[in-house]
């Protein structure tokens, strides 16, 4: 019997198990197991994220993980998570050194770059005599789905609409009346799917496509 559960750290590793299932020829999956665990373990260290997945005979067939987005963020996902995950990246990446070569990686460069610079940041040495900066605005609250995966034999069986349902169902628990999400505009399955489920077509930039839907 299927069963839809809130995450929690000891289910980490069924849903690492299925992230590398579900995107085999990922990065983050060829970074191993153990970097995987730490990546996912970012949706819940903030009650802004949650994650969530499918059980089934307790093992992990299919998860999804977002946040709720007001504009007062440090860092977006993608930052957000290198940063959680920065020290496992970099043993991953010195235990498996051709991955500098993985073209998912390559694409990130400057992403990674960006994020070396906020890590390795000098801090003042004489907080009170900085600026106060501005609060950050809080703006609309968006649901961000950050990711989806169902494992690999559980594909074209429904759970990824499960999954979205799911999804759906937390932002309006949250009141929330946008949610949102990037894929790349090459996914043609993916785009499909998240159509078929009532998202539309909002931007195109590069190769990423961003997609909303509203829940008025």
């Amino acid at each position: 019997m299927n069963e839809i559960i809130n995450s929690k750290s000891t289910d980490l590793e069924k849903i690492a198990v299925c992230h590398r299932s579900a995107f085999p020829d990922s990065l983050s999956s060829k970074m191993g197991i153990t970097y995987l665990k730490k990546m996912i373990e970012w949706y819940i260290t903030d009650e802004k994220r949650f994650l969530f997945h499918i059980e089934e005979n307790e093992k992990c067939i299919g998860y999804c993980g977002g946040m709720i987005q007001d504009g007062t963020e440090a860092t977006g996902s993608a930052s957000g998570m290198i940063q959680y995950s920065f020290n496992e990246a970099i043993k991953a990446i010195m235990l498996r050194p051709w991955l500098l070569f993985h073209k998912e990686l390559i694409s990130k460069y400057r992403l990674i770059y960006k994020n070396f610079k906020m890590r390795f940041k000098k801090k003042d040495l004489n907080p009170k005599k900085k600026p106060a900066g501005k609060k950050p605005e809080v703006k609309e609250r968006k649901a961000g789905l950050v990711v989806i995966g169902v494992s690999a034999n559980y594909q074209g069986k429904g759970f990824g609409s499960v999954l979205l349902r799911e999804f759906e169902n937390r932002a309006k628990e949250k009141k929330i009346n946008l949610m949102e999400l990037t894929v790349r505009n090459d996914n043609a399955a993916a785009i499909k799917s998240y159509e078929r489920n009532g998202w539309v077509r909002f931007k195109l930039a590069g190769n990423s496509l961003e997609m909303h839907k509203n829940l008025n």
